[in-house]
C-alpha cells in the first residue's frame, strides 16, 4: 500500500445505514443521547443501540473515538447536517417525523420537477392514468397552471 486512504465505504466491514450516518452528526455535534433521540424523535435506549453499532463498524470504543474515526475517513460531510429551512410561499402541512430515506428518489423527482416546458404534466396524466381503478374515488386531474 502507499499510505494512501480508500474510499471510506472500503475502510468499514460494513456501511453504515442513513440512521447511523445521522447518529454520527449527532455524535460529532456532542449531543447526548436524550438530545439525539429527542432530535431523531427514538428512544434513548435506541440511540444507543445504534451507537454501539457505529462503534462496531468504526472499530472504537466510544463517540469521541466514533467521531475522530469518521473524520479520519470522510464520513462527516458538510450535506450530512439538517436540510436548511426552506422559505417561500406554500400551504403544506407540518410533519411530525423528519424526512428519513428515499434520497435517492428525492434527488430523482427534483431533478424531473426543476425545469419548465419539460412534459411533467404529461407524465402525471399517464401516472394517473395507470391508477384508474386502484382508488375508489378514481384519478382526478387538478391543474396547477
Amino acid at each position: 500500500m502507499n499510505g494512501k486512504r480508500s474510499d471510506p465505504v472500503e475502510s468499514l466491514p460494513e456501511p453504515l445505514t442513513e440512521r447511523e450516518q445521522e447518529i454520527l452528526v449527532c455524535l460529532a455535534d456532542e449531543l447526548s443521547n436524550q438530545e439525539i433521540a429527542n432530535k431523531l424523535y427514538l428512544a434513548a435506549q435506541t440511540v444507543r443501540w445504534y451507537s454501539s453499532q457505529l462503534y462496531a463498524k468504526l472499530g472504537v470504543s466510544n463517540r469521541h473515538e466514533a467521531v475522530e474515526r469518521a473524520q479520519e475517513l470522510g464520513l462527516l460531510r458538510e450535506e450530512a447536517s439538517p436540510a436548511p429551512i426552506i422559505t417561500g410561499k406554500h400551504n403544506l402541512p407540518t410533519q411530525a417525523t423528519p424526512f428519513v430515506g428515499r434520497q435517492h428518489e428525492l434527488v430523482e423527482l427534483t431533478t424531473i420537477l426543476a425545469p419548465g416546458g419539460m412534459g411533467k404534466t404529461r407524465l402525471a396524466l399517464e401516472v394517473a392514468r395507470l391508477q384508474i381503478g386502484r382508488y375508489a374515488d378514481g384519478a382526478i386531474f387538478v391543474p396547477q397552471a
